[in-house]
């Protein structure tokens, strides 16, 4: 690709998806996010408010 051609950045993206959708976290790992919230901008916290978690998941390491 050279200087100045045009990247179709949707395409490659659509070819990239790894999931289907948004994926899912444990709920105690959405629960140690929303601890960290009073350290975040309060424009991101709508963003760790809505993950979405699945009480099926094992946190695998609790350590991430």
């Amino acid at each position: 690709m050279k200087s100045g051609d045009f990247y179709d950045f949707g395409s490659i993206l659509k070819q990239h998806c790894m999931y289907n959708g948004p994926c899912k976290i444990t709920e105690e790992k959405k629960k140690d996010l929303i601890g960290l919230l009073p350290l975040i901008d309060s424009m991101f916290h709508s963003i760790y408010e809505g993950l979405l978690t699945d009480e099926r998941l094992k946190n695998i390491d609790p350590d991430l």
